[in-house]
C-alpha cells in the first residue's frame, strides 16, 4: 500500500513541476510579446517628414565647418513641421563660437532642401598673434591688424545658407539624418564677406 502512495506522490510532484514550467514559459512569451509591441510602437512608421516632425519636436546636430567654425553642436526645436529654431556653439582652431539660426525646410520627402538665416559670434580672449584659423577667411578677411596681433576679438557674423538634408523615417535608425549646406558669411564689424560650407549629422527625438 505504501508503494502506491509513493507512486502517487511522485506523479503529483511531476505534474506540479510540469505545470510550473508551462506557466513560466507562458509568462516569458507574454513578456516578449509586450516588449515586441512596445518596440513596434516606438518605431512608428511615418509617411513623410512633415508628419514625423509633428511628433519629433527636438533634434541635436553636429556640424563640421560652416557657421560654427571647425566643429559645432546645435539643438533644434521644430516649431512647425517645416520651421525650426536652433541654438548651439562650436570650437575651432584659433577661436570659439556660439550660434543661433532659423531654418525653413521645403517639401515633405525624406530628402529636403532648406534655407537658413543665422547669427554667429566668433571670439577669442587672446593669447598672442593669430596667423591661422579654421576657416581661413577669419584671419584673412574678418580680423583687423590689431586683432591679429593681440589674438583678442569678437566678430559678429550674419549669414544666409542653402542646404539639403536626408532623414531616415523607418527602421532601426529612424530619426537619424545627414545634411550639407553652403553659405555667405558677413562680418558686421567691418562688413567683410566670405563664402563657407559645412556638413553634418542630426538626430530627431
Amino acid at each position: 500500500m505504501y508503494k502506491i502512495a509513493i507512486l502517487i506522490g511522485i506523479f503529483l510532484g511531476m505534474s506540479s513541476a510540469s505545470a510550473k514550467v508551462l506557466i513560466d514559459e507562458s509568462a516569458d512569451q507574454s513578456l516578449l510579446s509586450r516588449s515586441g509591441a512596445a518596440i513596434a510602437r516606438s518605431k512608428e512608421a511615418f509617411d513623410d517628414l512633415a508628419s514625423f516632425k509633428r511628433k519629433k519636436k527636438m533634434g541635436i546636430s553636429t556640424t563640421l565647418a560652416g557657421a560654427t567654425g571647425l566643429f559645432g553642436i546645435n539643438l533644434d526645436l521644430n516649431i512647425f513641421e517645416d520651421f525650426a529654431i536652433s541654438l548651439g556653439g562650436g570650437v575651432s582652431h584659433g577661436f570659439s563660437s556660439y550660434n543661433m539660426h532659423i531654418k525653413q525646410t521645403l517639401g515633405v520627402d525624406a530628402f529636403q532642401p532648406y534655407m537658413v538665416f543665422g547669427y554667429s559670434r566668433w571670439f577669442s580672449d587672446g593669447g598672442g598673434p593669430v596667423s591661422q584659423t579654421s576657416p581661413g577667411l577669419l584671419v584673412h578677411k574678418f580680423l583687423s591688424e590689431g586683432a591679429r596681433q593681440s589674438g583678442q576679438f569678437a566678430e559678429n557674423i550674419i549669414y544666409p545658407a542653402l542646404g539639403l538634408q536626408y532623414v531616415n523615417l523607418t527602421g532601426e535608425y529612424q530619426g537619424f539624418g545627414v545634411f550639407a549646406e553652403v553659405m555667405v558669411l558677413m562680418d558686421l564689424n567691418n562688413l567683410a564677406v566670405g563664402p563657407s560650407a559645412g556638413t553634418g549629422a542630426i538626430y530627431y527625438f
